[in-house]
């Protein structure tokens, strides 16, 4: 994915990659340093941010002036072999990553493959970040995309995308996440989300965890051209959603709601959804919180759905688990 860097990486000058010592970063050379460490195998390295990066002159879009050729990001950490996954902890430290780009248009790589600031991140933590005027695109079926990271098993927390950011894909699609098992919290999605299946404002498909996503919001606009569609999450499957709300639009035609679009084993405690829920296709499984739960353990409490356009003919409660249904389109 990309291209080469417009500039020489350079090593921080403080810091030597322990957690209680971590890389100083203060441009985006020393990024760029970090990144290729990272992918070379020094996937437990840790690194915190000393200043605001602006990527702009190592990922870019062609502009015919300034920019005469285009240059994607390549992510940090990635799933080519188990160790090129990164482990290690990131602080933002608070500050501003601007200007990250990634379009890649390939229509098909046939393994599987990740696409964000971070690509693979497996263990440790990501946090303290905001982005701002963040591009990332992909086309091909077999990427996990997010803004912040494609894929992640890691902690990641106070991370915000601003509203001026976008990310689009094919599948497994998330503002903050592609996919996610690790705990996910204090983190806020403004940008726009596009895809087709597993589509969620802060991530697209939470899997196989026991974990948490707690005091997330989701105010960006999520629109996925086919199923599993939410706020929160497109798929969620097993775990604890937990003082979490959607402001944004939720758009799909299949399992599509302002929390979750499809869950399994989901336990939902003080949540608020309150975007237009639109299902483009005549279908059952779409609802002001959830579009569907396939399991009977769920639990929910402390629930809010508002939507002054909706229209409810029914909503059913059964054994504790909310589930409101649209039989009509909201428009």
């Amino acid at each position: 994915m990309g291209g080469a860097w417009a500039q020489t990486p350079k090593r921080p000058a403080s810091g030597d990659g322990k957690v209680d010592n971590p890389y100083k970063i203060s441009t985006a050379a020393e990024l760029a340093w970090f990144r290729d460490q990272v992918n070379s195998g020094y996937t437990t390295i840790s690194a915190t941010l000393t200043k605001d990066i602006d990527l702009a002159e190592f990922c870019h879009a062609k502009d015919g002036t300034k920019y005469t050729k285009e240059v994607s990001w390549t992510p940090i950490g990635n799933s080519d072999n188990i160790e090129n996954m990164y482990q290690g902890t990131f602080d933002g430290n608070g500050k501003t990553i601007r200007n990250l780009y990634i379009n890649d248009i390939s229509e098909f790589i046939g393994i599987p493959c990740e696409a964000g600031f971070f690509g693979y991140a497996e263990k440790g933590s990501i946090k303290n970040i905001t982005f701002d005027n963040a591009k990332v695109k992909t086309t091909a079926d077999d990427y996990r995309t997010g803004i912040l990271v494609g894929v992640a098993g890691s902690c990641i927390e106070n991370i915000k995308i601003l509203a001026n950011c976008s990310v689009e894909g094919k599948n497994y699609v998330g503002g903050i996440a592609g996919m996610a098992s690790g705990d996910i919290g204090n983190c806020e999605n403004h940008a726009k989300v596009n895809g087709a299946n597993v589509v969620g404002g802060i991530v697209g498909n939470y899997w196989q965890s026991v974990k948490s996503i707690i005091s997330c919001a989701n105010y960006g606009v999520v629109t996925g051209s086919e199923e599993c569609v939410g706020g929160i999450a497109g798929y969620f499957n097993s775990g604890t959603i937990q003082n979490c709300a959607n402001y944004g639009d939720i758009t799909g035609a299949d399992f599509v709601g302002n929390l979750i679009g499809d869950g399994y084993i989901c336990n939902l405690n003080n949540v608020l959804g309150t975007g237009n829920v639109i299902a483009t296709s005549d279908t059952e499984s779409a609802g002001l919180l959830v579009g569907r739960i396939q399991d009977s353990s769920s639990t929910a409490s402390g629930i809010l759905a508002y939507n002054s356009s909706a229209k409810l003919p029914s909503i059913k409660l059964s054994r504790q688990v909310m589930l409101s249904r649209l039989s009509e389109k909201a428009h």
